[in-house]
């Protein structure tokens, strides 16, 4: 098995010729190494700005990859990939920064862009190969854009509802006040 150092820019164009059939090879990348990975991350960190406290960025991604042939999906690829990621988004209550993970295993399968267009092919999201379910896609002129993949994965994992706390307030509705703060002055009247 080879592991993958980048010393240098990282294209996130995949080259699959460059595989030898049935030899696999691992590929870890950091958000610190690799600036496509940085503009994913950009993305999802939604408060671009930092605190005191505030954990170090991280986005962290590990793929095993297999280049196969076979009567039934000819020259095909295999990438099972791990995504580990710590972000920060606005807290949907009171919009203060909400600590955010990702942490999710994938599976996908890249057929030729030839059968995209075929019966058995067009309509399919996944496809069962290697002997898992895996997600379904093409490449074109030898080419698998991990960019896309990465930022699929990442994207569709995202918590569309961040809370900073489950006690958290909220905003007041007519002033905009903090009220995990105190109260406002809409807040302080008594209701009869």
């Amino acid at each position: 098995m080879i592991i993958f150092t980048f010393e240098y820019k990282m294209d996130h164009l995949l080259k699959i010729h460059r595989f030898s059939f049935n030899h696999p090879e691992s590929m870890n990348m950091d958000f610190e190494e690799v600036d496509w990975l940085k503009d994913i991350y950009k993305s999802i960190d939604s408060t671009r700005e930092k605190f005191p406290d505030q954990e170090k960025e991280l986005l962290q991604v590990e793929l095993h990859m297999v280049r196969k042939t076979n009567a039934t999906f000819k020259d095909h690829f295999i990438i099972r990939g791990k995504i580990t990621c710590l972000y920060y988004a606005p807290c949907i209550r009171c919009l203060a920064p909400s600590k955010e993970t990702i942490d999710i295993e994938f599976a996908a399968c890249y057929l030729h862009s030839s059968l995209e267009d075929s019966e058995e092919y067009k309509d399919l999201s996944d496809i069962y190969c290697d002997g898992e379910e895996m997600d379904l896609y093409f490449f074109d002129k030898g080419k698998i854009d991990l960019k896309e993949l990465i930022n699929e994965h990442v994207h569709l994992n995202v918590n569309p509802h961040p809370v900073h706390s489950e006690n958290c307030k909220g905003l007041c509705s007519l002033c905009g006040f903090n009220l995990n703060f105190g109260k406002c002055i809409h807040h302080r009247i008594e209701k009869k």
